[in-house]
């Protein structure tokens, strides 16, 4: 249940959210000596113009897969924190004090960055390169980091 909760919650955040996360990364990244946008809907308008509506999602594929992996391991990996803390202290896992609540949400935060930095990574790289760029998609822009960097440039 936690799993499928967090799996179809995880791709809902990222069909609606991408295009905004594009259009700041974008901003974001662009110099002001080199500025292309002035604004977020100019931006919005850009894009659209010269990427067309998959412009808007160009790298979601990492972030998809990232988010629906991400939001089943939060929930997954909170629940388990749960069980662990409480068993810890001998106490049923509904009815922790808050700073055990605190202790399990560390635990499961610590688990989730494992999956979250790369696919960040990846989705960054591929936001910022446009149409034109070393990478044809997610997995071959993780494949290329790989390659230059090993696991530590992940």
């Amino acid at each position: 249940k936690d799993l499928a909760s967090g799996t179809l919650g995880g791709l809902a955040q990222v069909v609606a959210g991408h295009p905004f996360d594009t259009v700041k990364t974008k901003l974001q990244v662009q110099t002001a000596q080199n500025a292309k946008y002035t604004g977020m809907i100019q931006c919005f308008r850009k894009v659209m113009a010269e990427e067309g509506f998959t412009g808007l999602y160009r790298g979601a594929l990492s972030p998809i897969a990232g988010a629906m992996a991400h939001n089943a391991n939060v929930f997954f990996s909170y629940s388990l924190a749960k069980k662990v803390v409480g068993s810890i202290h001998h106490r049923d896992h509904t009815d922790l004090t808050i700073a055990q609540l605190f202790a399990a949400g560390s635990m499961a935060g610590a688990v989730i960055s494992v999956v979250e930095t790369p696919v960040d990574l990846f989705k960054i790289k591929l936001q910022r390169q446009g149409l034109h760029g070393p990478y044809t998609g997610s997995f071959d822009c993780a494949r290329q980091v790989f390659n230059a960097h090993g696991v530590r440039g992940c």
